[in-house]
Order: C-alpha cells, then sequence, then structure tokens
C-alpha cells in the first residue's frame, strides 16, 4: 500500500480563477503574484483570468504576462481569459495570453495609443503640481515616475515608442486575426472583433470541465472597494 501510495498522482479538478481588475500596476502585480503562489499545481485543471482593466504599467502586465505564461509552457496548463467591462492598453496583452479568449458583446477591446507622458508632466508643472502627493494607484500618475521626469522629450518619446512596438508585436502573435486598427488606438465591441468567443466564464469552465471545482481568488467586494478608495484618499490628502 506504500509503494502505490508514493506513486500515485491525484487527478487535477481545479480551476482556480484570477481576477485583473481596476489599474494595472505594482500593487496589482503584487497581489496577483502573491495569489499564484498559494495555488496548488498538482491539482490544477485549467487557469481563469477575468481582466476587467482600462491598462496601466507596461512593466507591470508584462511581468504578469511572463508569469501567466511560465506555469502554462513549464507545467502544460491551459489559460482562458476573459473580458468582463474593458481590456484596454496593457490590459490587452493579458487578454491576448488565453489559450481561449471570451468577452462579452459588449466588452470595450482595445491597445490604445501609448500615453504621451511629457504632455501630462508639462500639464503637471505647469499648475505646480507635486506628482509626489499623488503617485499612488492612478493609472497614468503612477508612470510618471522620477526615470521618465527628464527635460529630454525625445528620450521618453523613444521609450514610449519602444515599449508600444514590444506589446504590439506580442499581441499579434497571440491574435493573429484581429484587425491593425485595434491596435493603433481604435477601440472596439467584443462582438466586433474577429477570433474571440462570446461567452461568460461560468458558461465556459462548465463546458470545458463539467464538474470542475472552481476557486474563485481575490475578487474585491463592494465593500472592500470602498474601502480601498477611502484610504487612496487618505494616502492623497495626507490625513
Amino acid at each position: 500500500m506504500q509503494i502505490i501510495h508514493k506513486f500515485y498522482k491525484p487527478k487535477p479538478d481545479t480551476i482556480y480563477q484570477f481576477y485583473i481588475s481596476g489599474p494595472i500596476n505594482s500593487h496589482l502585480n503584487y497581489k496577483v503574484r502573491k495569489l499564484i503562489n498559494t495555488i496548488k499545481i498538482h491539482k490544477t485543471l485549467a487557469i481563469s483570468v477575468i481582466i476587467n482593466s482600462q491598462g496601466g504599467s507596461h512593466a507591470q502586465a508584462y511581468n504578469l504576462y511572463q508569469k501567466f505564461n511560465q506555469i502554462r509552457e513549464y507545467h502544460k496548463i491551459p489559460i482562458y481569459t476573459f473580458a468582463e467591462d474593458y481590456a484596454l492598453h496593457s490590459a490587452l496583452l493579458l487578454l491576448s495570453l488565453g489559450d481561449k479568449i471570451y468577452v462579452d458583446e459588449s466588452s470595450i477591446i482595445g491597445a490604445n495609443t501609448q500615453i504621451s507622458q511629457w504632455k501630462v508632466q508639462k500639464l503637471l508643472n505647469k499648475h505646480d503640481i507635486d506628482i509626489t502627493e499623488f503617485n499612488n494607484q492612478n493609472t497614468i500618475l503612477e508612470q510618471l515616475n522620477p526615470i521618465t521626469n527628464t527635460k529630454d522629450d525625445g528620450q521618453i518619446q523613444a521609450v514610449n515608442d519602444s515599449l508600444h512596438g514590444t506589446f504590439t508585436k506580442l499581441i499579434k502573435q497571440n491574435l493573429k486575426s484581429i484587425p491593425d486598427d485595434l491596435l493603433e488606438g481604435q477601440i472596439f465591441l467584443g462582438n466586433e472583433v474577429n477570433g474571440f468567443i462570446i461567452d461568460n466564464p461560468q458558461n465556459v469552465l462548465q463546458q470545458l470541465h463539467p464538474g470542475a471545482k472552481v476557486v474563485n481568488l481575490e475578487k474585491q467586494t463592494g465593500v472592500e472597494m470602498i474601502e480601498e478608495i477611502f484610504l487612496n484618499l487618505l494616502k492623497e490628502r495626507k490625513i
């Protein structure tokens, strides 16, 4: 019996469901990576990633992209991605990660154009606004870090162009049938993009893996969202 137990390998029966919600920043990255470390790989049948984000940091999105992709490649675990209300900007990269990609008919999808950070910085300087007082979880402000606080507009443009080019290349590799307009600033509804499947997570997971256990990993409740907003306001006002 001991020998049988030693070589017995339980059949994977669990789908772990992650939520990418709100600005993609270092705080979200840390939370998601921490949750990834809690999953039991030997029991993982699939991973579901539900996205509702208008984007954020390219670096943080790429970091999450690599982490999920590493799990898929090394452990041969399929990943399904779902767009709820939004999958914009850097969030589109995470949506493109899925082996199968699902959207709602009214989901808003698009890469957007890269942010002209130096123009935002000039606006802040004109009104004498100190970025360090507001740099919390605001998508645009978070990207205005000291590295980009320079008078060399051409240098910032070059960095933005490079990041945008890297993201565009990856998304094109993953989504071969999407229109070029989607990567050049245009936005589309979910039912307007070829290659995406119209469906919701509950239906999909029940059909693909009937009887599987779905473990939802940290979807914020309404109370938690209000608490987070309140705490951010306190930090911004230094109360």
